[in-house]
C-alpha cells in the first residue's frame, strides 16, 4: 500500500502542470431584434457549461469596449487566453405565442494576436416544446449549445 502510494505521489510529481485556460466573454441577447437588459439567459448557459468543461470564464463588467481592438486589448490585459463574442437572438414565430427561435452568432478568437480560432451559428426553435422552453429557455439551451462547440475545439478529449 506505501509503495503504491509513492508510485502514485512521484507519478503526479513528474507529470506536467496542465494550466487551466481562460476565455473572456462579451454576450449580447436580443429578442425581435431589441437588445435585452442583464441578467443574460444565454450567457448563463454558456458560462455554466464552458465552467463545467474546465475553463475560468470572466467577463466584463458594464459592458465591451466599442471595437474588435479594445476587446482583444482588454482580454490581453486581463490575460485571458481566448475572447469570445456572442449575440444570440430569440424572436416569435408567426403569430402563434409560446413558438420561439433563436439564433447564437459567435466569434472565438485567440490572443494576444486575435487569431481567429472559431466563427460560426447555432439555430435552435422550441418547436414541440412551446409548453416547457420559452424565449430565456431557449436562450440558456443556445448558450450551452454554442460552449459544447467551444469546449470540443478547446479542450483534449478525456482518455
Amino acid at each position: 500500500m506505501k509503495l503504491t502510494f509513492s508510485l502514485l505521489v512521484a507519478f503526479l510529481a513528474a507529470a506536467p502542470p496542465s494550466p487551466a485556460q481562460s476565455l473572456l466573454l462579451v454576450v449580447r441577447d436580443t429578442r425581435n431584434g431589441s437588445p435585452l437588459s442583464a441578467p443574460s439567459a444565454s450567457r448563463e448557459g454558456l458560462a455554466a457549461a464552458l465552467f463545467d468543461g474546465g475553463l475560468m470564464v470572466f467577463d466584463l463588467p458594464g459592458g465591451a469596449p466599442a471595437s474588435a481592438d479594445e476587446l482583444l486589448k482588454t482580454a490581453v490585459g486581463a490575460e485571458a487566453d481566448y475572447v469570445l463574442e456572442m449575440i444570440v437572438d430569440v424572436s416569435s414565430i408567426g403569430s402563434t405565442a409560446p413558438r420561439v427561435a433563436g439564433r447564437a452568432a459567435f466569434t472565438l478568437r485567440k490572443t494576444p494576436g486575435g487569431e481567429l480560432v472559431l466563427r460560426d451559428t447555432v439555430d435552435r426553435t422550441n418547436k414541440d416544446r412551446e409548453t416547457s422552453v420559452n424565449g430565456q429557455g431557449l436562450a440558456r439551451e443556445i448558450g450551452g449549445l454554442v460552449a459544447k462547440e467551444i469546449l470540443g475545439r478547446l479542450m483534449p478529449p478525456s482518455p
